[in-house]
């Protein structure tokens, strides 16, 4: 009975050890886990000109924009992402643009951002006059 609580304790230790070698080595080779990214209140569209901030888990997280999926295409001059802020550039010509985070080995993460533009501002009254020291409450509407 002793020698099998003996050959218990030294499989336990073993196992143990082996538990800490690997995770050790996970630490210094880099874990294989899949990065994701959140933007600010969840949006997922910008206006021209625009900035919209994204968060990302993981570590020395590497930040890119595309015009593509994959990563591979080139967006406008002057839309740049750094450390997690999209600048869109007031002349994209893109409606649809990536940004992808990679952290390490690990799978990357791609969010699609849609380029909104303003086309129009209605304000009503249309044709108001107010006399001074007077207030006149306008409603405006974006297109």
């Amino acid at each position: 009975m002793k020698k099998s609580g003996k050959f218990f304790g030294i499989f336990i230790l073993t196992a143990v050890v082996c538990l800490f070698i690997t995770s050790c080595i996970g630490l210094i080779v880099g874990s294989s886990t899949r990065v994701t990214i959140r933007a600010d209140n969840n949006l997922s569209s910008v206006l021209l000109g625009g900035t919209l901030r994204f968060t990302a888990t993981g570590r020395d997280v590497i930040w890119i924009v595309s015009s593509t999926r994959d990563g591979s295409g080139s967006v406008s001059p002057g839309t740049t992402i750094i450390n997690g802020v999209l600048n869109v550039s007031i002349n994209e010509t893109y409606i649809v643009i990536y940004v992808i985070a990679r952290s390490g080995d690990g799978e990357p993460d791609v969010k699609e951002v849609r380029i909104a533009s303003v086309t129009g501002v209605s304000i009503n009254p249309p044709n108001t006059s107010v006399t001074a020291g007077r207030t006149q409450q306008f409603n405006a509407s974006v297109t």
